[in-house]
């Protein structure tokens, strides 16, 4: 019986040791890590499941992730010239081809300055996403370094950044240069969707979910990086694992088409006797020819297209 007076002192060791636990560094730090895990997977389903930007938004953020800068009136100038290239090309097709494909040349040329602009962009993502892990990695260093304090961190990022990452210091340039510019939480908001969307990944969302969260919540998201990192780096490994050599297929997509377009024209004139004058007339000067030349021509740049876009895969996890 007299062991049981010593049970008042084993649960008062226990209670200092659970209060101990519960106060101590690495418990806060797992639950910070644990909160922010959290809030980081339920931000990345809501990036995923976010509406699309109204089109005029689209475009602005378009243009000015290419250009680099955001320049007052660019989606009007962005419209009026596309309107200007549809009225041109209507006018040149009704009058030098015929007045049936006129429509259809001008809807291509209107669409052909989205299309370029559209294209710039993805090649900017393709490679923006290979630099993940050294942007990643450099960010959690000087987030370590400054004290959890992400502002000072993405300014000594801009800093620190290899050159090996020149487009990530970029949208880094502008993102620190909207922060500072605005006051309010919807602005800072705005300041890192355009961050996000200049990348288009899913570690791109996730990394700007850390961003968000330190910044407004003040959370401790270092493990949170460090996980991301970890899933950027296999995400490397298995890109560099499977991927294809498919140049061969694109230089023969880029030469094929018009080697085998100069080919017709040479059969057409050394097998059936046709001129090249009667040639022109039967290929821009009728119906079914001048519209058969723009389907061609327009499958042959969407072909090229395409195939730039599959040859230049972004790095995602």
């Amino acid at each position: 019986m007299e062991y049981f007076k010593y049970i008042p002192y084993v649960f008062y060791f226990l209670l200092m040791l659970g209060l101990n636990a519960l106060f101590s560094d690495s418990f806060v730090t797992s639950i910070e890590a644990r909160k922010a895990k959290a809030a980081n997977e339920k931000m990345l389903k809501e990036g995923k499941e976010r509406k699309q930007l109204p089109i005029s938004e689209y475009i602005e953020r378009m243009i000015s992730t290419v250009n680099g800068k955001a320049e007052k009136g660019s989606v009007m100038k962005f419209y009026e010239l596309s309107i200007f290239l549809a009225m041109m090309a209507f006018i040149l097709t009704y009058f030098l081809m015929t007045a049936k494909v006129a429509p259809f040349a001008a809807v291509v040329a209107g669409f052909m300055p989205f299309l370029c602009y559209r294209t710039k962009l993805q090649g900017i993502r393709n490679e923006t996403s290979r630099e993940g892990e050294i942007l990643t990695s450099e960010l959690l260093s000087n987030y370590k370094i400054y004290h959890t304090s992400m502002r000072t961190a993405i300014e000594n990022t801009i800093e620190t950044i290899s050159s090996e990452a020149p487009h990530s210091k970029k949208l880094l340039i502008r993102l620190q240069y909207d922060i500072n510019a605005v006051a309010s939480k919807e602005g800072l908001k705005e300041a890192i969707d355009r961050f996000k969307f200049g990348i288009g990944t899913n570690w791109s969302i996730m990394l700007a979910t850390n961003i968000e969260l330190s910044l407004f919540e003040g959370l401790d998201v270092t493990s949170s990086m460090e996980d991301l990192i970890q899933q950027i780096a296999r995400a490397r490994k298995a890109m560099e694992e499977t991927k294809r050599q498919g140049s061969e297929a694109r230089r023969m997509l880029k030469f094929l088409v018009p080697g085998i377009y100069l080919l017709t024209l040479i059969a057409s004139m050394y097998f059936f006797g046709m001129s090249f004058t009667e040639f022109c007339h039967n290929q821009f000067k009728t119906p079914t020819g001048s519209t058969w030349f723009l389907i061609v021509c327009v499958t042959y740049i969407a072909s090229i297209a395409a195939a730039e876009y599959i040859g230049r895969d972004k790095m995602d996890i």
